[in-house]
């Protein structure tokens, strides 16, 4: 034994001694002061035997719980004293080496089952984003399609133009519904009879060829409310969204085709990866009878929108398996995708319609991760096997080795973690933050750099004093605190000057709580709705003025019809005069008096 194991063993048989000497000074105490407390608290003799034994277990119960807090401190408080294992050194390696083996076995089935959790959370954060971007889209072109049907100027014109060949009122027709295709993104704008046939239109105007189109014109004429006709194919290979809106006049209702081509914006959202990836993919899909028709442009499949189907029926395909009811929503999606690939995914539902948006990724590539951090676990146990043929007491030394290991791989994680949220936040048109309890912003992603033009670096770790003159920020600093203090979702408008012009923002603000719930900081997203607000201005401009000019001709026409009743009334007058110095009256207003004699005569009848 070296004099460094002699030291260890001198230590260790010294820390013996205490432990025995705390458990002897324990039980003499026991012994010398358990039977008085016993005698003075139970002054009746029929139940001191029972009491007795309670005692006897209570001494053995508190003993060992002793003993075992004590051999803790010593197992803990000698981490580096050498192991010995009883029994011959082959058998000794090979129960090691069969440990070592089921804990790699273990190590390698959590690393998967780890990246397949990594995998998950990537994929629920990216369905989420696209669900919403798309619900949102939908949901704008909805507002724009009653904005449209709800603005009298259509009608109006659409009548001026019928009623009366009025020309110009066609051509300002024409040219509101073009400036409306162009702002709104609209890739056409149609109008038709309440027959179905074409008036006029803008844009490259699709036939209305289409069924799905043909049946919400037919839903439009029976229920005047705005209908969606698709998504559908068109023959010239374009895939469309239309929306229907029946204009409201006294004459046979009218009806707008607003044309939405799904190339434009739709498809470019869904193929865009917030995150590198090899295989990741967004399928927007929906039920058409016994089989799944995919909506959108795939990533591994051109030319598939709308015309790729594969059957309902096939039991591991993706898609299929959501529309049979068969996985909830949020929750990991196993089986094949739309070419036969073993995939994983998470799906959503889109609000307003039938379909539904899977974010999906190849089995392949999340399993890579897991192989990489499968072979760093193969080396360690190989490592381990090496270090226990040269001896066994390295085993405490592996351990640690081990640990550490697993500190760091958690460390690669959050950091990973960290990085995966920057890039979803980044890539966000929508400008992200976060502040801290201080009111100290730790989150500042791009699109909050472009409106304020302020670099991330010049913001984190200030207030909203670094952004907004002082009576703006501390506005905005009390609201932050009224959020973080109740705990609650809010929604604010801002005004906010950028590049010295005031925009709109529609801002929604909420607490950011750590794993235990409690309030951490507060976190924001805040879109740009300035254009809208300006529409909802000129609109509102445009109806007042054409308010008042009504009013303007209802005045005149009243002073008008005036006029001419004392002008008939002086006419009669003078013929009265006339015939009274027998003269022949000078005006004839015999059709007059022949208009008024006829309606007496039809109201006696």
């Amino acid at each position: 034994m070296t004099r460094e194991h002699a030291k260890k063993s001198q230590i260790n048989q010294g820390y013996i001694l205490y432990i025995v000497l705390i458990y002897a000074i324990f039980a003499a105490l026991w012994i010398l002061l358990s039977d008085k407390t016993l005698a003075w608290l139970f002054q009746d003799t029929s139940n001191l035997t029972l009491v007795s034994t309670l005692k006897g277990w209570v001494f053995v119960a508190v003993t060992s719980l002793l003993l075992y807090g004590l051999m803790r401190r010593l197992a803990s408080s000698d981490e580096t004293a050498p192991v010995h294992l009883g029994g011959r050194p082959l058998i000794q390696f090979l129960l090691l080496a069969g440990l070592i083996a089921l804990s790699a076995g273990a190590g390698i089935s959590f690393m998967v089952q780890h990246e397949q959790e990594k995998a998950l959370a990537r994929l629920q954060v990216i369905a989420d984003l696209k669900s919403r971007q798309i619900s949102d889209w939908r949901l704008e072109r909805e507002k724009e399609a009653a904005l449209i049907q709800s603005n009298s100027f259509f009608t109006e014109q659409f009548q001026r133009w019928q009623e009366r060949n009025d020309q110009r009122a066609r051509d300002a027709l024409r040219s509101r519904l073009e400036q409306m295709r162009g702002s709104h993104g609209f890739s056409a704008i149609e109008l038709f009879d309440p027959q179905g046939s074409y008036l006029l239109g803008t844009g490259a105007v699709p036939e209305l060829t289409a069924p799905v189109l043909r049946t919400a014109l037919e839903q439009v004429k029976r229920d005047r409310q705005i209908h969606q006709a698709g998504p559908y194919r068109h023959p010239n290979g374009a895939t469309h969204l239309d929306f229907v809106v029946p204009l409201t006049t006294t004459l046979p209702v009218p009806y707008l085709v607003l044309h939405i081509d799904l190339a434009e914006w739709l498809y470019p959202v869904l193929q865009t990866w917030p995150i590198p990836s090899d295989t990741g993919d967004t399928v927007l899909f929906r039920r058409e009878g016994d089989q799944v028709q995919y909506l959108n442009q795939l990533r591994h499949r051109a030319d598939a929108a709308m015309s790729l189907r594969r059957p309902l029926g096939s039991l591991a395909l993706l898609s299929a398996q959501v529309l049979r009811g068969e996985v909830r929503q949020g929750d990991l999606v196993k089986g094949l995708d739309y070419r036969d690939e073993p995939a994983i995914g998470v799906v959503r539902e889109i609000a307003g319609t039938d379909w539904f948006l899977l974010a999906k990724l190849d089995r392949s590539e999340f399993l890579y991760g897991a192989i990489e951090g499968s072979l760093w676990i193969g080396l360690a146990s190989l490592l381990a096997l090496l270090v226990a043929g040269a001896g066994l007491v390295m085993l405490r030394q592996r351990e640690q080795l081990v640990r550490a290991e697993s500190a760091r791989q958690a460390q690669t994680d959050r950091l990973h973690a960290l990085k995966l949220l920057g890039a979803i936040a980044d890539a966000s048109e929508d400008a992200i933050f976060a502040l801290d309890l201080d009111g100290r912003f730790i989150l500042f992603n791009r699109a909050a750099q472009q409106f304020t033009g302020k670099t991330a670096g010049e913001v984190l770790g200030q207030d909203e004093r670094a952004l907004f003159p002082a009576e703006k920020a501390e506005q905005m600093i009390a609201a932050n605190h009224r959020v973080m203090t109740d705990g609650a979702h809010r929604i604010f408008e801002e005004i906010i000057s950028v590049d010295g012009s005031e925009r709109f923002f529609h801002t929604s603000k909420g607490p950011l709580r750590d794993e235990h719930g409690a309030v951490m900081g507060l976190y924001g997203v805040s879109r740009d709705i300035t254009e809208r607000k300006e529409f909802e201005v000129t609109l509102q401009r445009q109806t007042e003025e054409l308010a008042q000019r009504n009013e303007e001709l209802e005045r005149f026409n009243r002073a008008t019809v005036g006029r001419e009743l004392d002008m008939i009334e002086l006419k009669r007058q003078i013929n009265a005069l006339s015939r009274q110095l027998g003269q022949e009256p000078p005006y004839p207003l015999n059709f007059l008096d022949n208009d008024m004699d006829r309606q007496s005569g039809d109201r006696e009848s």
